[in-house]
């Protein structure tokens, strides 16, 4: 209800807040009444807190009840709710306190006497009867060894259960047992004990052999069921079931059967309850051999296996018709509309033994966790079919069943998803190109083709020998838009065929009728030859080096570069950049290994030329670091002075030592100077203080000098 009021006004405040705590629900329940002046704007929601007014919820205007779950027991909590329009919140309503009290009581102990109906070597079997009154979920169940005080809490079973097995007990100690009553409020103040103290069996053992034979029936082509005895003795423990075991007449391992009705409340996988004497293995394999054994189990283990006589052969019986294999794959998607597919597939391999009914086609959408089973059925075996009411721009993964009188078989999955979009065009087919003879260029033609309507990206024209099969694209690959283009290359006296198609965004359409054969003539066949050759070079380590020749020859040679008789690759330092009639390479950064010779080799079915140089590569003077003088040396007057420092550079450099600037006196007698094999050694001896100081080693050549200084002191007299 709207009622209007003073403009820009906030709501008055809601009304007649109350509350109560539903203790089963565990909850708590409030309700009101809406402000009597809702100010100059609709109430948009309206706002509950509780405890120190911390916001709990935000509700519809029209609601006027909420129920707060997140709340403890026995604790106090106090709400007030407030309206809320466009203009802003309303004053609080009157608060309303409310205590979280559980109403149920403690329940009754269990009604006695506690019952032993069973004991083992491992295990004790009890049951009681239900409390006289007081609502009960559970019962709690303890246990205490003979030599022990202390209770152990063992299991918790249901409200309306009122027996369990207690098991992993040790027979050579007596136990008590008592149970509780368990309810919302806790545990009853009261047990139901045993009135003494319990005694296990002794002596037991695994039981024997199920009572033979065991009658294997074959129901279908992956399948059979056996039978057998009961197990006539159990070895003083309760069976708890069957395991089964099948093999292979050919395998040497036994395996345990991994299909099973479970008819017990908890059997193991592979076993069967021990009232059971019947039980049915699946997923056999049709024309195989089999080999069945059973054995019953208690407590202690797995007794020794009954095993069939002879083997048993799956051969499906006559008029046995089952479920169809899957049917083959791929699954194809094809667009029709942008809300539909068709959806096509292969027949399966196995009918099941009856003819395929139909086939059923479930969707999914690729964003959507469940499969959508909307029964898409064929009318018949068809093996496609077309699938409507898609939502366009959305992808979808089907899956594919087939079906015969015996059901629905195994799922063909679709692994790749697929759009709903317009169905894709490709351009039509153009029409047979026409080819003639290149007047301006030999060894040539010319092929032409009408354009054709429609948005098309590019021609492709393709040639073939008329005695070959194989296509060659002699088009460019992309964008090529024109309806002419010059094929050359071509072998005299062979006969050609050309063919043409058009892309557009949908792919490739079908290619033209091949055009009429043409063979060119030999025109002007010329040898390879250089009309500009390799000129030798020298460059500076580092630096660029660019090497260019000019070449003829009909048909056009083939260009390689080669280092010292191995042919370059145009990768890394090397590029090799070639147009019609030039060829260069490119070098860089060059390197002292790239000094040797170079060629340029053309080629073609005529002959071959080819063009040499060599590569001079030369390098400014540099002294490699030496680590070991960094720091200066020390020498005791009298001791040997030696320095060694290792140098490059090409041409190479000349060398001299230095003292303090000034070049080293080289006639005292004991010092020798060797400039070899890139190593510059000075050795000095029996020095003195005289020849203390900074020794410099330089060397320069054309192309730049380089030094190094080396610190040395003498000590002593």
């Amino acid at each position: 209800m709207y009622i209007p009021a003073t403009p820009d006004t906030v709501p008055a405040p809601p009304e007649y807040l109350a509350g109560e705590y539903d203790f089963e629900a565990d909850l708590v329940k409030l309700r009101w009444e809406g402000p009597k002046d809702y100010g100059d704007s609709k109430i948009n929601s309206c706002i509950e807190e509780n405890g120190i007014y911390q916001e709990v919820a935000c509700v519809d205007s029209e609601q006027l009840s909420f129920a707060d779950g997140d709340v403890l027991e026995n604790n106090e909590y106090f709400y007030r709710v407030f309206a809320l329009n466009d203009n802003g919140l309303s004053e609080p309503s009157s608060q309303v306190k409310i205590f979280t009290k559980c109403l149920v009581e403690l329940p009754d102990p269990p009604e006695g006497p506690l019952h032993i109906t069973c004991t083992t070597s491992r295990s004790c079997s009890l049951s009681w009867r239900q409390p006289i009154s007081g609502p009960v979920e559970g019962y709690s169940v303890w246990k205490r060894r003979q030599d022990s005080d202390k209770w152990n809490r063992v299991m918790t079973v249901e409200g309306d259960v009122q027996e369990c097995t207690v098991p992993n007990l040790d027979n050579h100690y007596r136990y008590n047992f008592k149970i509780h009553s368990e309810n919302r409020a806790g545990s009853s103040l009261v047990a139901l004990k045993t009135a003494s103290l319990v005694h296990l069996k002794t002596g037991t053992r695994k039981p024997n052999a199920p009572r033979g034979p065991l009658i294997p029936t074959v129901t279908g082509p992956a399948s059979m069921y056996v039978e057998w005895g009961p197990c006539e003795n159990d070895g003083g423990a309760p069976l708890r079931g069957y395991t089964i075991w099948i093999r292979e007449i050919e395998q040497r391992i036994w395996i345990e059967v991994l299909t099973v009705q479970n008819q017990a409340s908890a059997i193991m996988v592979g076993n069967v309850a021990a009232d059971v004497s019947i039980f049915t293995v699946r997923d056999l394999l049709e024309g195989h051999e089999y080999l069945v054994r059973v054995a019953a189990f208690n407590e202690l283990g797995v007794g020794p296996p009954l095993l069939v006589e002879s083997p048993v052969a799956i051969i499906r019986p006559a008029g046995v018709v089952v479920p169809p294999s899957a049917p083959l794959g791929p699954v194809t998607v094809k667009n029709l509309s942008p809300t539909s597919m068709m959806v096509s597939w292969k027949a399966p391999l196995e009918n099941g033994g009856g003819p395929i009914e139909a086939y059923i086609i479930e969707q999914r959408e690729i964003l959507e966790a469940d499969v959508v089973k909307s029964h898409h059925e064929t009318d018949g075996p068809d093996t496609f079919l077309v699938v409507d009411g898609l939502t366009t721009g959305h992808y979808y993964c089907f899956r594919v069943y087939a079906v015969n009188e015996s059901g629905v078989g195994e799922a063909l999955v679709g692994k790749v998803p697929a759009r709903a979009k317009a169905a894709s065009v490709r351009p039509p087919q153009p029409d047979a190109p026409t080819v003639d003879i290149c007047s301006s260029k030999p060894r040539s033609v010319v092929v032409t083709w009408p354009s054709i309507e429609g948005d098309v990206t590019c021609y492709l024209v393709e040639r073939s020998r008329l005695d070959e099969e194989d296509w060659q694209l002699v088009s460019p690959p992309a964008d090529f838009l024109d309806t002419t283009l010059v094929c050359g290359g071509l072998f005299p006296g062979i006969e050609y065929v050309f063919r043409v198609s058009a892309e557009n965004e949908h792919g490739v359409g079908r290619p033209s009728r091949i055009s009429q054969p043409i063979t060119v003539t030999a025109g002007n066949i010329r040898e390879p030859g250089f009309t500009r050759d390799l000129q030798d070079k020298t460059a500076l380590v580092g630096d660029l080096i660019q090497f260019d020749v000019e070449y003829y020859g009909e048909p056009d040679p083939e260009i390689i570069w080669m280092r010292d008789g191995t042919p370059l690759e145009s990768s890394g330092r090397f590029e090799v950049l070639s147009v019609e009639g030039a060829s260069t390479l490119r070098i860089s950064p060059v390197m002292m290994e790239d000094e040797g010779g170079l060629a340029c080799q053309a080629s073609n079915q005529v002959g071959q030329a080819r063009s040499n140089a060599t590569l001079s590569v030369h390098a400014r003077p540099e002294i490699l670091p030496a680590v070991r003088y960094t720091q200066g040396l020390c020498f005791d007057a009298g001791d040997s002075l030696s320095i060694q420092l290792p140098y490059v550079g090409s041409p190479k450099p000349t060398a001299v030592w230095l003292l303090n600037g000034t070049p080293l006196d080289l006639s005292r007698e004991g010092t020798t100077v060797c400039f070899d094999c890139g190593n510059a050694i000075l050795e000095i001896e029996d020095v003195d203080r005289n020849l203390q100081g900074v020794y410099t080693l330089k060397i320069d050549n054309q192309y730049g000098t380089a030094k190094v200084d080396v610190l040395v002191t003498v000590t002593g007299k």
